[in-house]
């Protein structure tokens, strides 16, 4: 680069400094408004989250104890149910195949004592109506 080169592109930098100037005096001027509003955002807002989260700090353990011994106590009271469960259907079996045929033979029983009253009913009133 010439001396004369280096001495127009010098001229147009200076030409462009005012209006740099300028501008950091605008920002310069806005800075404090914004800082004061970080401040004050920061005094408001950080303290309540700092404590909201010592808070949940303190309280994860135990929920995490609870959610443990709720997980546990599902899988024993799932594992007696379906103890129960089984109990009840061999139970359930095993009164069956025994209690199948002293049930129906009461139920035979029963139903001849009935048809025999009958028998005997309706034997009583041919009788009658052949005397009459």
């Amino acid at each position: 680069m010439t001396v004369d080169k280096t001495t127009t592109e010098i001229g147009e930098v200076r030409k462009n400094v005012p209006e740099i100037i300028a501008e950091i005096g605008r920002i310069r001027s806005v800075l404090p408004d914004i800082m004061a509003r970080v401040d004050n955002m920061n005094s408001q807002n950080i303290p309540p989250i700092i404590s909201q989260v010592a808070a949940v700090r303190k309280d994860v353990p135990v929920i995490l104890d609870r959610a443990d011994k709720l997980v546990a106590d599902a899988d024993e009271l799932s594992k007696k149910a379906g103890e129960q469960a089984g109990k009840g259907v061999f139970k359930g079996a095993i009164k069956g195949v025994i209690g199948l045929p002293i049930d129906t033979t009461k139920g035979v029983l029963r139903a001849s004592k009935r048809t025999k009253g009958k028998t005997e009913k309706t034997n009583g009133k041919s009788d009658a109506q052949k005397v009459e």
